[in-house]
């Protein structure tokens, strides 16, 4: 509003700009892992050939057996390089922060540190929102299950084509005192080779 754009205590037009490309930054990131193709790129849980290691369904925690067979699934594809690490549903960071590696005298917590900087089987661990909590198989919504991904991170690239374009409405709805501010930007998303990532299915805390 113009009253908004009136006040001087703070600067209105960063703070838009930030929440405008905070908006940008989150659908990148979910498009990486959830992005289905079809009028959006093709994520993790979509492509075809990426590597994926069943987690036993309800009542069965992740084990680290199995987040092991994640790496090796990578591994050995030769992608084993580079920036590797896990993202997963804060509920699942936060299960595996309270699950024993082993039953035994001094044994570890499958998942060590905090939810944005954490580590499972020597690899950092992120737990972030953007990774859906209610997939049924590889589908983003339907079900119970949580999504886990290992990769190499090098191997996505996503391609800009020019900045954040803002475009500034003062008319549509100047008998308001509206400003309308449209957000606009090109992207694309690949990942190179789909055996660098491997997919859990059957993951519920």
């Amino acid at each position: 509003t113009k009253q908004l754009l009136a006040q001087s205590s703070f600067d209105v037009d960063a703070i838009v700009r930030a929440d405008l490309a905070n908006i940008f930054a989150r659908a990148i990131d979910r498009a990486v892992i959830h992005g289905a193709g079809t009028n959006e790129p093709t994520g993790i849980y979509a492509a075809s050939g990426v590597n994926l290691i069943d987690m036993g369904g309800t009542g069965t925690v992740p084990t680290l057996a199995k987040l092991v067979d994640m790496t090796g699934a990578v591994a050995d594809a030769n992608a084993d390089y580079g920036p590797m690490g896990f993202v997963t549903t804060p509920l699942i960071a936060a299960t595996l922060m309270r699950t024993l590696v082993a039953s035994s005298a001094g044994s570890d917590m499958i998942w060590t540190g905090t939810y944005e900087e954490g580590r499972m089987a020597g690899y950092r661990a992120l737990a972030t929102n953007q990774v859906s909590k209610v997939m049924l198989d590889s589908a983003t919504t339907g079900g119970a299950e949580h999504g886990i991904a290992f990769a190499n991170w090098a191997e996505v690239l996503i391609g800009l084509w020019n900045s954040m374009e803002l475009v500034v409405d003062q008319y549509s709805q100047k008998k308001k005192a509206v400003i309308e501010v449209t957000a606009f930007q090109m992207i694309d998303i690949l990942l190179r080779h789909a055996s660098s990532f491997c997919k859990s299915h059957n993951a519920i805390p």
